[in-house]
């Protein structure tokens, strides 16, 4: 999980930032909201199951899910910054 957070952190500082449109950003923002519902539910689960089955392994499950819903956000957080200065 680290491991992955910094080369993405490392990848984002690489890249060099290109001049993005307004349609840019809005097939971002509609690419980054199906990539988010299609984790939350998944999520919401096993955190729920979590909670109400307390076990070694529920704890690995809502952990794993959690971890990768954690690292969808930081990468499209990262992504995002690229529309900082775009206009609308």
């Amino acid at each position: 999980m680290k491991k992955m957070l910094v080369s993405a952190l490392a990848l984002a500082i690489a890249t060099p930032v290109l001049s993005q449109t307004a349609a840019e950003a809005d097939a971002f923002v509609a690419s980054a909201e199906r990539q988010l519902a299609e984790l939350a539910t998944p999520n919401a689960q096993a955190s729920w199951i979590n909670a109400t089955y307390i076990s070694g392994d529920s704890d690995a499950i809502a952990a794993r899910l959690d971890a990768e819903f954690t690292a969808l956000q930081v990468k499209l957080a990262t992504g995002a910054a690229r529309f900082t200065n775009v206009a609308g």
